[in-house]
């Protein structure tokens, strides 16, 4: 049988008093070699003296880590061994290029949190509540949500729990979290969440409307990647053509059919952590961008989405990872 291979990542090993950092913390490995140097032209650009302007090349072959020192100045090691031209690197050994950047190899399966114990959702005005699914609850109106509530100025905000209390996402895609027992207000109502050891009012409805979507996506549409949105029950679909919204679906439905051919457990099933995320989008440029490139990316394909008539929330986001929560998915 077939099992999932956990991505895998560069690292810095912090010096004590070191102000060298990278703008990710972690940096995806793949197939693709990943050029690192002091000079601004590599994938990592390391702006330390006693790295080389092209110091070394990192790349994965058939799933084995291949490290190759360019001629540095002085030099690439693997732990305490110098490397002598190329060779393999494992999860857990260290690079150190020059004297002083140490990156560790890591191996991480990103997977749902421990959620700790089960939460419900209170309506301060009214004393009701509701208890929250491990995956999450959805409060508004519109298609889509589990408890339809009427907002001021929002359309609809999604619950989801943590190990503390909760993640609070709204309709315009700000995350912030609320500490259990500590009230918050969105669209003039407040809401506490609380340990779910008392009383509870149902939920609405006990299938998603998304159930039923559809999506085949590609690299090679007429006009580039694209990807498209069936819904069969109202006879619908939205063609998604901007190229990296069109690449985000692709790269996130391709995990979700790997996740399945390796019998991942569904609570796992397709979830690609930010830094795997961006830099299937974007390639080795994602190195150099801020973070927030990513966030803005999925909620301007969200909105997009919404406006087409789709309910936009099988693209699924929490604790800095991502997944399409999706029963039908096709690559073509």
């Amino acid at each position: 049988m077939s099992t999932a291979v956990p991505p895998l990542y560069l690292e810095l090993v912090p010096e004590p008093g070191d102000a060298l950092h990278l703008a990710h913390p972690r940096v995806p490995l793949s197939e693709r070699p990943l050029q690192i140097g002091r000079g601004p032209e590599n994938a990592l650009v390391l702006s330390e003296d006693t790295v080389s302007w092209h110091h070394a090349t990192v790349w994965l072959d058939r799933g084995i880590i291949r490290v190759q020192d360019r001629a540095s100045t002085n030099g690439t090691w693997i732990d305490d061994t110098r490397l002598d031209g190329e060779g393999p690197v494992r999860p857990g050994q260290v690079l150190r290029l020059g004297r002083r950047v140490r990156l560790r190899v890591v191996s991480i399966m990103p997977t749902m949190p421990d959620l700790g114990p089960s939460w419900r959702l209170e309506v301060l005005e009214s004393g009701a509540s509701v208890a929250i699914p491990p995956d999450s609850l959805r409060v508004g109106s519109g298609p889509g949500v589990s408890l339809s509530l009427p907002l001021d100025g929002v359309a609809w905000f999604a619950v989801h729990p943590r190990a503390d209390g909760a993640e609070i996402e709204t309709d315009e895609g700000q995350h912030r979290g609320v500490k259990a027992g500590v009230a918050f207000t969105i669209g003039q109502r407040s809401f506490r969440i609380l340990a779910a050891d008392g009383p509870t009012v149902p939920t609405v409805g006990e299938r998603s409307p998304t159930d039923g979507f559809r999506l085949e996506v590609s690299l090679d549409g007429p006009a580039g990647p694209e990807a498209v949105l069936h819904d069969p029950l109202r006879g619908v679909e939205h063609r998604v053509t901007a190229e990296n919204r069109a690449v985000l679906l692709y790269v996130l439905a391709v995990k979700v059919l790997e996740d399945r051919a390796a019998k991942v457990p569904d609570a796992r099933q397709g979830w690609l952590a930010d830094e795997e995320l961006a830099s299937g989008v974007w390639g080795r440029e994602a190195l150099r961008m801020d973070a927030n490139n990513l966030n803005v990316l999925i909620h301007r394909l969200r909105k997009e989405l919404a406006a087409a008539g789709f309910d936009p929330s099988f693209l699924e986001r929490r604790n800095h990872a991502a997944r399409l929560s999706l029963v039908h998915v096709t690559r073509r």
